[in-house]
């Protein structure tokens, strides 16, 4: 995964990704989305790993930028349950956001309780965690879906949070746990900044 590149007075982003390991912060998580791992597997090599969160029965959203072009599986893990196989439904590679149906039967975790500040809800070891996160200003992001491709412009937030591989896709909440944006990639330049494409693109997609 490489890291995402902002460019000074463009706010311009050239890959998704997320790379800095850091540990979630302290403080009472807020609630929000339950949260899941994502797991591509494909045919020969080892996994990546994403974040997902649920949006409606059966429904799970994360990044598009880890799903297979063609072949591969995609698999949802919640809890210490076993991962099952999930469907790729809607694609939205501008705005990196993927919907996945899940399999009858997938283990639902519980949303985190708490208040507090915005958070990134994400996983550690198997369990729901939350990242402080500031919103330190909305932008217009310059993207580069694949390498070679037009730029286009995501709505985003630029954020205060520090975040690792495999948080691309964890939901950013507000304190009542309505649902802000979705990570998709850490800057490269500033390792306490990260960047999440605004909710009104997932809204868009599910219509």
């Amino acid at each position: 995964m490489r890291a995402a590149l902002p460019v000074a007075g463009a706010a311009a982003i050239a890959a998704a990704a997320v790379v800095l390991l850091a540990a979630p912060s302290a403080g009472p998580p807020p609630s929000g989305p339950a949260v899941v791992d994502v797991l591509v597997v494909p045919p020969t090599g080892s996994a990546d790993v994403a974040t997902g969160f649920e949006h409606g029965e059966g429904r799970i959203v994360t990044v598009a930028h880890l799903l297979p072009a063609r072949r591969g599986r995609v698999l949802v893990r919640s809890g210490d349950g076993p991962a099952r196989r999930a469907r790729v439904v809607a694609v939205d590679r501008r705005g990196d956001l993927a919907v996945l149906e899940v399999a009858a039967g997938t283990p639902r975790p519980s949303p985190l309780p708490g208040s507090g500040s915005p958070r990134l809800l994400v996983r550690r070891g198997g369990q729901p965690a939350a990242i402080e996160a500031t919103v330190r200003r909305r932008i217009d992001a310059r993207i580069r879906p694949r390498p070679g491709a037009a730029a286009v412009l995501r709505p985003a937030f630029e954020l205060e949070a520090r975040v690792r591989q495999g948080d691309s896709g964890a939901p950013l909440v507000a304190a009542d746990g309505r649902l802000l944006g979705v990570l998709f990639a850490q800057s490269s330049g500033r390792s306490d900044s990260a960047y999440a494409v605004a909710a009104e693109r997932l809204d868009a997609l599910a219509r």
